[in-house]
């Protein structure tokens, strides 16, 4: 599994001293998301009770979310 560190971060270095060059540096909160099953993120962690609605037939998850990483 991937790192389940504070992933809202933004580092901005305006000097270079940091990146090489004037820069900004924003984390992928979505990175492997669905991917391969090993990193341990994606849609098929959503418990199957959330996936159902109140007549017991199952939705997409596009259908109620349409974003993935940091929401804030």
């Amino acid at each position: 599994m991937d790192c389940d560190s504070k992933k809202i971060c933004f580092i901005v270095d305006k000097d270079g001293s940091f990146l090489g060059s004037p820069g900004t540096v924003l984390p992928d909160a979505a990175y492997e998301w669905n991917g391969e099953q090993v990193h341990g993120l994606g849609d098929y962690r959503i418990p199957s009770v959330l996936m159902t609605d109140m007549d017991g037939h199952k939705r997409e998850i596009s259908d109620v979310y349409d974003a993935y990483g940091m929401c804030s």
